[in-house]
């Protein structure tokens, strides 16, 4: 499970096991994890597992963003261009 960056005690990994549609990330904070897809931009998809606030949703989703590029190179490593 590549990161793609650890900021701020959230984690930003790329599932190889996920290969399937929409193009995504996950973010793992504590005992939370959303999923955010990514493309052009950074967008909320849902709560794997976990009740993070809404705060923290939104802070993982601004981060995925800062890394967006990154996020999308790695998921194209890892998955191909599903």
């Amino acid at each position: 499970m590549p990161t793609v960056a650890s900021i701020e005690g959230y984690e930003i990994r790329v599932l190889t096991r996920n290969e399937h549609r929409p193009r995504h990330v996950h973010v793992f904070k504590a005992d939370w994890e959303p999923r955010v897809r990514i493309g052009e931009l950074a967008e909320f998809w849902d709560i794997k597992y976990g009740a993070p606030s809404n705060r923290e949703v939104r802070r993982a989703i601004e981060l995925v963003g800062q890394y967006l590029d990154a996020c999308n190179m790695k998921w194209e490593e890892c998955n191909g261009h599903l």
